[in-house]
């Protein structure tokens, strides 16, 4: 009989009982057989602790909550020092979901068939509940990927492993001091110190849901807080030198990614508060205020679910090959998918 690990996974929440209920159902529906179910919840207010009550009665499922308010990854990094038990584990946001009920199962086989693995990640549904729709994921990656070519092609040949997806091997992320640092991106922080020291392991399965809201974390950030996120490059770059790796290569990397993030992050008034700091060029400035302008112009005028399928014809005219992910906008498709019945 083959070994199974126990493998945590963890719910921060806070303030989002409308929600939890289901994150909750997707991973007690997990069918790996050795798993615990963690909810971290950060003093909510709301009727959270009603939530999980119905829930109390699983020997899987463990609840916590802190006496305060202590902050988004002060309550990860918590749960996972303090409360995880298992080898692997997992950080699912209490907004999001589990929709293939053998995730956690696949990627522990593939843990077990590959001992240099650091963490596995899958293809992910982006949900637009308000608007009605949906982006599906569809990368092609293989299955094992050497952890440092996947470093060196982060965001840029390869995708940022999404959070809803990524099982890690917790005693490495300790090691490599997971979530100790405050930015909003430290989990993307963390993915790439474990890929400077193990291989990255691939699903094709879209197996989970991550839901877009304007309450994300990512939508409410002001501009020293994206400064402080530049953390997420120039602290595994440092990283990098002190392992030995080409500097140069380092430096070109560590400057693509901060550009591209600036570029790409930042508003408008932002960029040009910053690009003489980041020697940013200004023809980046004006490219990104100019694709702005035709961005807001179209979705004026053909509406924002369409712009995504505009935006899908004219990348695979001109480039020659779709985009890695797919717009659904069927009404029966997202009902299904928000009861869990796909």
């Amino acid at each position: 009989m083959d070994y199974n690990p126990k493998v945590s996974i963890i719910i921060p929440t806070y303030n989002r009982a409308q929600y939890l209920g289901q994150a909750i159902k997707s991973a007690l529906n997990q069918d790996y057989p050795n798993k615990e179910i963690i909810v971290s919840d950060n003093a909510s207010t709301d009727n959270t602790f009603e939530v999980v009550k119905q829930f109390m009665n699983y020997p899987e499922f463990k609840y916590f909550r802190n006496e305060t308010n202590i902050g988004m990854v002060p309550n990860w990094r918590k749960a996972l020092y303090e409360y995880a038990t298992g080898e692997y584990a997992i950080i699912l946001s209490d907004d999001d979901f589990f929709v293939d009920k053998s995730y956690i199962s696949k990627a522990i086989k593939l843990f077990r068939e590959n001992p240099t693995l650091g963490l596995v990640h899958a293809n992910q549904i982006i949900l637009y509940e308000k608007e009605g729709f949906a982006f599906k994921t569809s990368y092609q990656l293989p299955s094992i990927i050497d952890g440092r070519e996947y470093f060196f092609n982060f965001e840029l040949n390869y995708p940022g492993p999404a959070f809803c997806t990524t099982i890690f091997n917790t005693e490495l992320a300790k090691k490599l001091e997971a979530f100790l640092e405050e930015n909003p991106s430290t989990d993307f922080l963390l993915w790439l110190k474990m890929m400077l020291f193990s291989d990255v392991g691939f699903i094709k399965n879209v197996v989970a849901v991550y839901r877009k809201h304007r309450n994300n974390i990512s939508s409410n950030m002001d501009l020293n807080i994206h400064l402080k996120n530049l953390i997420t490059f120039t602290k595994p770059a440092e990283m990098a030198k002190q392992l030995g790796l080409d500097n140069m290569l380092i430096e070109n990397w560590k400057e693509k990614l901060v550009k591209s993030y600036i570029v790409h992050s930042l508003r408008i008034p932002d960029l040009l508060k910053v690009y003489n700091k980041y020697d940013i060029m200004l023809s980046q400035i004006l490219k990104r205020v100019f694709k702005e302008l035709i961005k807001y112009t179209i979705v004026f005028f053909i509406g924002y679910k369409n712009f995504y399928l505009v935006k899908e014809s004219i990348y695979e005219k001109f480039y020659g090959k779709k985009l890695n992910y797919s717009v659904v906008r069927d009404k029966d498709y997202i009902a299904k998918l928000l009861s869990g019945g796909i």
